[in-house]
């Protein structure tokens, strides 16, 4: 009799959780429909949103599992009010970025729906804001699975209104890919495509059924709008598993981006024709652009879409010092980024430069015809890698060319113009071109989505360059 009690007990107990579990999907499914499983930010005084790998910008943010790595969010709001209130949610998603069936308290260790407590307020700029960061772990959350999530930053509570999202990964180990690019072996494609031919050692992974199981994505320079999901193997061989190796995944080479520098406003920096210091905020036009789907390939350097937040306007004469030297500064791009943290280095100077970066309206121009039965889209890390309405370009007739301007906090900016059709599809390689020289990431995810598991893992990675 008292072994039935306990029984029934227990069975009490499952019932509850897996009603509980049940309530928690249902609610929160009802409520999600008021933002999108994506990186967007909804409101329009919301700027510079940027997610940091240890201090580093990455075309994927991504954790490894169990190890040091933190998550870095910082963003700027442009309405200075002490009141506000901004908070953080993580949601745990599946492979293809829908809400996986699994409770908070499963990947959550600590508290969900936590205040943001870290901000300041901008120093001696023209626009005025308020920076906010924050890092994912921290001593209130940290994350027990790996798999994909989604970030919402929202104010006062109202979690099903956020004022963006922002997609990362936690990753595990367990297996590394391999990934090989290659000349496609459609000819049509020769010159223009990247193909990656991929194969994932399980090693001691042993999966009843990798075709029903095991997925890989591969991402190109971290744009998962032209992202290949959900890839199956096809071939398996001594526990290696080989995906597509028939030239299905290929991607666009496209061209390196378009860059420009506005870290000093004090001067014109790469791509800067002209500064009128007369406004608020200050009014930066660069250099019109061209298109160029038929000029010859040429390497300059790039971050692949990025951008990186900085300003060389220091009163500080070590960096003074460094910038003055212009022929050093135009020359490597790249090692004025890593010389100027070993510069400026320490906790409060590295974020100082994240308040002494000001405001500006950067016009951009596209010298062009009027692109048929198309509508012309500046995109890059600085349009949160959408095609968003407040980037569309209109077109001046009397000039000419397509038009633009945004406001973007002083810093180093990647980016390239979309053509995109009726039906919403971009095409970039109508104004940029597509050569297979060019030079790109790839991010490469394997997930296992076991049976009788409710949620996706993702087991292993590999990034890859290229060229």
């Amino acid at each position: 009799m008292i072994k039935e009690k306990l029984e029934f007990s227990n069975f009490k107990i499952s019932l509850t959780f897996v009603l509980i579990s049940w309530f928690f999907t249902i609610n929160f499914a009802t409520a999600q429909t008021d933002f999108e499983f994506t990186n967007k930010v909804y409101s329009k005084d919301i700027f510079s949103v940027q997610t940091l790998v240890n201090g580093t910008i990455k075309s994927l943010p991504m954790l490894i599992k169990n190890s040091n790595d933190i998550l870095l969010i910082q963003f700027d709001d442009l309405v200075e009010d002490e009141n506000k209130n901004y908070y953080y949610r993580i949601i745990h998603c599946d492979r293809n970025w829908n809400p996986s069936n699994i409770t908070e308290v499963e990947y959550i260790d600590g508290y969900n729906n936590d205040i943001i407590r870290n901000w300041e307020f901008s120093a001696t700029t023209k626009v005025n804001y308020t920076h906010y960061f924050f890092q994912i772990p921290n001593k209130d959350t940290k994350l027990k699975i790996s798999g994909n999530y989604l970030l919402l930053v929202y104010d006062k509570g109202n979690d099903s209104n956020p004022v963006f999202s922002r997609r990362f990964m936690v990753v595990e180990n367990n297996v590394k890919p391999f990934v090989a690019i290659v000349r496609p072996m459609e000819v049509s494609n020769l010159r223009y495509n990247h193909q990656l031919n991929i194969s994932v050692n399980m090693g001691q992974n042993k999966i009843a059924n990798p075709q029903r199981d095991v997925f890989v994505s591969v991402v190109q320079n971290g744009n998962w709008d032209n992202a290949k999901i959900d890839l199956k193997p096809v071939f398996i061989s001594n526990n290696v598993l080989t995906f597509d190796n028939f030239g299905g995944i290929s991607f666009k080479a496209l061209t390196e981006y378009r860059s420009f520098d506005i870290r000093r406003i004090q001067s014109r920096g790469r791509n800067v024709a002209s500064i009128n210091f007369k406004t608020t905020p200050n009014e930066v036009f660069l250099k019109v652009d061209e298109p160029k789907p038929y000029s010859t390939y040429s390497f300059n350097f790039d971050f692949n879409g990025n951008y990186y937040v900085d300003n060389w306007d220091y009163t500080d004469p070590k960096i003074r010092d460094f910038v003055s030297n212009l022929s050093y500064f135009e020359d490597s791009i790249q090692q004025t980024f890593i010389t100027r943290n070993e510069l400026l280095d320490g906790e409060y100077q590295v974020s100082e430069k994240d308040l002494r970066a000001d405001y500006n309206s950067v016009f951009f121009s596209l010298k062009s015809d009027e692109v048929y039965n198309s509508e012309v889209y500046l995109y890059g890390a600085l349009t949160n890698w959408l095609i968003s309405p407040e980037f569309k370009m209109k077109y001046n007739a009397a000039e000419g060319m397509y038009e633009v301007n945004t406001l973007l906090k002083q810093g180093y900016y990647d980016y390239m113009y979309a053509a995109v059709d009726k039906k919403n599809v971009a095409d970039f390689a109508k104004i940029e071109g597509s050569w297979a020289e060019t030079e790109n990431d790839y991010t490469t995810l394997v997930y296992l989505s076991e049976f009788g598991s409710r949620y996706d893992r993702i087991i292993g990675y590999a990034t890859s360059i290229s060229r």
